[in-house]
């Protein structure tokens, strides 16, 4: 059995080698679950990087920098997902190695999970906007990199220009805040587009938002989105302006729902 780690044996290399010796079998991974290779007569038929396969997938295991592996000549590939000429899978895997080197180095973290540091930015560029539809504050890194429609490695880069911009920052997908109900509690004061909610949660926001904005959801669907602010001993409550509360249809001790989100305004 063919054993080892890529980060001693490149992945070309050894599909190289299994491509010499007209080998058939499949290369198991340790660094994603599932994550395979199927090698037909020496030919790359096969890749599967759960939920991708084909060369999707086999982009995104050529990512890989360090994963022991095994090559199991007993287990014959389950699909054909494959059928390009073998030297020129050959040359683009070699490619796509090296290009992934400089952006793994930049995107170390898969789990992580791009936020809005601004406002959802508008774009004409089609590629940019695939992206763009995917960052959600739920979807880790690696999920866009599954789901776009664009190449795993050119959406890879396109997150780091949004990142270089500074248009995002990456946050644990455990930290991502769900919509809150709080009690209303008016304030007078003549500025309505701030909202004041207890420090504790103002500062958990502001740990992932940078800038904290929040949109307030009224009875009967009316919205409006506020700058937040903090203050001590209001667990629970939200402090809107009076004029924003009648905008809104509110009336004191209701709850309101609260979706936070960052942004400038």
């Amino acid at each position: 059995m063919l054993r080892g780690n890529i980060a001693d044996f490149p992945l070309v290399g050894i599909l190289q080698m299994l491509q010499r010796d007209n080998r058939s079998g499949t290369i198991r991974f340790d660094y994603a679950q599932g994550a395979t290779i199927g090698v037909l007569s020496g030919r790359v038929v096969h890749a599967f990087y759960a939920p991708s396969k084909g060369e999707r997938a086999l982009s995104l295991i050529s990512s890989i920098q360090t994963s022991s592996f095994e090559f199991h000549a007993d287990h014959l590939p389950i699909e054909e997902s494959i059928d390009r000429p073998a030297q020129i899978l050959m040359m683009e895997i070699h490619r796509e190695a090296s290009e992934w080197r400089n952006l793994r180095s930049r995107l170390r973290n898969w789990t992580l999970a791009p936020i809005w540091a601004t406002s959802v930015p508008s774009s004409e560029n089609p590629e940019r906007l695939e992206v763009i539809g995917l960052i959600d504050g739920q979807r880790s890194i690696e999920d866009i990199l599954h789901q776009s429609d664009l190449p795993p490695r050119r959406a890879a880069e396109l997150l780091i220009e949004f990142a270089n911009e500074q248009l995002i920052h990456m946050g644990s997908a455990s930290q991502i805040t769900q919509p809150l109900e709080l009690m209303v509690l008016p304030i007078y004061a003549p500025d309505e587009t701030t909202i004041f909610v207890d420090q504790t949660l103002y500062t958990s926001w502001k740990t992932i938002y940078g800038t904290v904005l929040a949109t307030l959801f009224g009875a009967k669907g009316e919205r409006q989105t506020f700058r937040v602010k903090g203050r001590d001993n209001i667990l629970g409550r939200v402090q809107i302006a009076e004029t924003a509360m009648r905008k809104l249809k509110l009336t004191r001790g209701v709850k309101v729902t609260i979706v936070p989100s960052g942004g400038t305004r």
